[in-house]
């Protein structure tokens, strides 16, 4: 029996990828080395939230449940009991229990690529943000591998919302994509309430292009909203709408606004570390801050005619771009009307950002193909370089509990005789108060 197929038909199964294909690819490979390589790092080293994240993967694999991060009523528990599963199935340690925020971090990046090349035009483009993300800025690589509740989940939903709503179209028929992106929208906002960045933009951008049709369209998209947020939702009814949990130290909208702009943003762009160190002492945080906040504003300006039909509701003058550039603007006002982002020492409530940023700058490799060329080869070596001196500056000098080239760890004397009891007594796991763990 001849069991080959005409070449007409082999044809229809070959895959023959582009060299954008093959380049990201490639990006998304460094991007998983070098979370990796920060994961099995001393600056990787677990700290008192991430244990708290293994405890409750411990916990599931035992029978309980959690809807959000233990002791919290905000910041969704998926990521745990996806950390469970790995649990059940390898040695538990630090390193295998973050291997499901390494993943979901590259995944992040190979959707950046999909996201790049669908608002900026080009595959090329795509591969550059892609570029961009995989090493820059230090805070986003780092924190890539973080356990700490549903950041990293809520950043992969965030760009996946995006993309599903620039798929919806004028004269959608299927309930596919509107129900998707409902689900994407519900799940994200479980997961990490810095969605909203994306969400709310994301929802003009559909009302606008379904614009005469939203009675068919929202009612879909609401009712996948609402199983993606099932978890979330019987929460809030069982324990009577506690939303977000105990009142914050008191500050205002200007001091909010006033701190991201004078130390929040510097360290997100990754000129800065933890605390307000200047990366590089010959180049100033608030000037990186200031032309990157005139950026902004000029991409604004040039694309006003789209950012204004965007706001209208209307489709002909705007562009993918458009919505990109709408996130980035409507951010710095939901973050400094929060009450929790009075916290200034890291930029934990831009994290959702970043694939956004990426999708921007790499926007800039504009031109002849030579000037595109050398634009990303300095945005890709400038981030690197950024990362890479961060990288060696925190190792040298760490942070409270010490430099991380010695560990970092400051032990009580009286802990060892505690663990023993508590060894005695069969507790080989506890929660605790932040500091007190």
């Amino acid at each position: 029996m001849d069991t080959t197929f005409p070449a007409s038909r082999m044809g229809r199964f070959r895959w023959r990828p582009t060299g954008a294909t093959l380049a990201a690819c490639g990006v998304v490979g460094a991007a998983a080395v070098v979370r990796l390589l920060f994961l099995l790092s001393n600056i990787g080293r677990m700290d008192g939230d991430e244990a708290a994240s293994g405890v409750m993967a411990q916990r599931i694999l035992d029978g309980d449940s959690f809807v959000y991060f233990a002791g919290q009523t905000y910041g969704g528990a998926l990521e745990q009991y996806l950390q469970a599963a790995v649990l059940a199935l390898t040695p538990d340690t630090p390193t295998t229990l973050r291997l499901v925020q390494w993943a979901l971090s590259v995944t992040t990046c190979a959707l950046i690529y999909r996201l790049g090349s669908r608002v900026l035009g080009s595959p090329w483009r795509g591969v550059l943000a892609a570029a961009l993300f995989a090493v820059w800025p230090f805070f986003n690589v780092v924190w890539g591998i973080k356990s700490r509740g549903g950041y990293v989940s809520g950043q992969m939903l965030s760009v996946v919302i995006v993309l599903l709503a620039l798929e919806i179209g004028a004269r959608e028929r299927s309930v596919f994509r509107p129900l998707s992106l409902g689900l994407g929208i519900g799940l994200a906002l479980w997961q990490s309430l810095l969605a909203l960045y994306v969400v709310l933009p994301a929802l003009v951008w559909v009302l606008g292009t379904t614009r005469g049709r939203w009675r068919e369209v929202l009612p879909v998209t609401l009712g996948g909203a609402m199983l993606g947020a099932a978890p979330a939702i019987g929460f809030q009814i069982t324990h009577g709408l506690a939303l977000l949990g105990d009142d914050q130290p008191p500050s205002s909208f200007v001091g909010r606004l006033d701190a991201l702009v004078d130390n929040v943003l510097g360290i997100w762009l990754g000129f800065a570390q933890a605390g307000g160190a200047a990366t590089f002492s010959w180049w100033s945080p608030r000037l990186v801050v200031a032309l990157a906040v005139c950026g902004l504003a000029i991409g604004a300006l040039v694309r006003r005619r789209g950012m204004m039909a965007l706001v209208a509701l209307r489709t002909g003058d705007r562009r993918p771009i458009d919505l990109v550039l709408a996130i980035l603007i409507v951010a710095p006002v939901l973050y400094a009307a929060s009450p929790y982002a009075w916290y200034s020492g890291e930029p934990r409530y831009l994290f959702t950002l970043y694939p956004f940023l990426a999708v921007a700058l790499a926007g800039l490799a504009r031109g002849g193909p030579r000037v595109a060329v050398a634009v990303a080869a300095v945005l890709v070596a400038g981030g690197s370089a950024l990362t890479a001196t961060t990288a060696v500056r925190v190792h040298q000098q760490g942070c409270a509990g010490g430099p991380v080239s010695q560990g970092g760890l400051v032990l009580p004397d009286d802990l060892p005789g505690v663990v023993e009891v508590l060894a005695q007594q069969g507790v080989t796991s506890v929660y605790a108060d932040y500091w007190l763990a």
